[in-house]
């Protein structure tokens, strides 16, 4: 019986967030962003932070 209005807001930028601690960031929304972001995953020489985005609308069969 409680408003949902509270936990309907904007998710804030994690990526965002490790930039600001001195590490890479990404936003990642699609397959495509992370082929897109393979050749820096694997030369990677420190801490870096995927911010994946999952549309909870989206039924995962994976994770069911």
């Amino acid at each position: 019986g409680h408003s949902p209005a509270h936990s309907l807001r904007r998710w804030p930028s994690f990526a965002a967030v490790a930039e600001a601690f001195g590490m890479e960031g990404f936003v990642v929304r699609t397959v495509a962003d992370i082929e897109r972001l393979e050749p820096r995953l694997t030369a990677a020489t420190g801490p870096m932070l995927l911010d994946i985005r999952i549309d909870p609308a989206v039924n995962s069969r994976e994770y069911r």
